[in-house]
């Protein structure tokens, strides 16, 4: 979903496109950085100043592949 949108996504459009109250994205998002999150690199985050769910795609292969 994220890789589809350049790696930023609005919170409450993310909350929309997984069917979730906005309010829970900070826990959902916590959940997935704990697997993804290797040892401290932020592949994902949520920016509640901005409003903002963040995917480091290059990260993110870096790191898995």
């Amino acid at each position: 979903l994220l890789a589809d949108q350049d790696g930023v996504m609005a919170d409450d459009l993310f909350a929309t496109r997984i069917n979730v109250p906005k309010f829970r994205v900070p826990s959902i998002v916590a959940l997935v950085t704990e697997r993804l999150n290797l040892e401290q690199h932020p592949v994902l985050m949520h920016d509640r100043g901005q409003g903002q769910v963040r995917l480091d795609r290059l990260l993110l292969e870096q790191l898995f592949t």
